[in-house]
């Protein structure tokens, strides 16, 4: 017989969380499953302290991968608007609002380390670019 309640569901959410932003496969992150977790940070402190730290990672991750190259920003970038307009159709604008402010919030988290001097980004920084 399966029992439990509460307690069991909480712990499968945060592992079934945890897989998507940590998973390997672009596919899962920033996928649909990578969505639906992001769409977690829209209803914020309602959710169960390791569950929303797990959006929030994944949040940080993603701005991380969104610093690699101009193609990867757009990705990510993408990726989390298309989560915004999502929650704007499905939870409301406060909650999409929400979420806005709780990916900003993490981004401004993950500062990118400057390029090393003479690199092709280094030169291109300098021309403004």
């Amino acid at each position: 017989a399966r029992g439990g309640g509460g307690m069991e569901q909480a712990l499968a959410a945060f592992v079934a969380a945890r897989a998507v932003g940590e998973s390997c496969h672009e596919a899962i992150f920033a996928g649909a499953p990578g969505q639906t977790l992001l769409l977690q940070l829209a209803v914020g402190e309602q959710l169960p302290a390791p569950l929303l730290e797990a959006s929030r990672a994944l949040a940080r991750r993603l701005h991380e991968f969104a610093v690699i190259s101009r193609e990867d920003a757009m990705k990510y970038f993408a990726l989390q608007f298309d989560a915004i307009a999502l929650a704007a159709r499905t939870l409301g604008r406060t909650a999409a609002s929400r979420l806005a402010e709780s990916l900003a919030s993490e981004a401004s988290l993950v500062a990118p380390s400057p390029p090393p001097p003479g690199s092709a980004a280094a030169s291109r920084l300098s021309a403004g670019l």
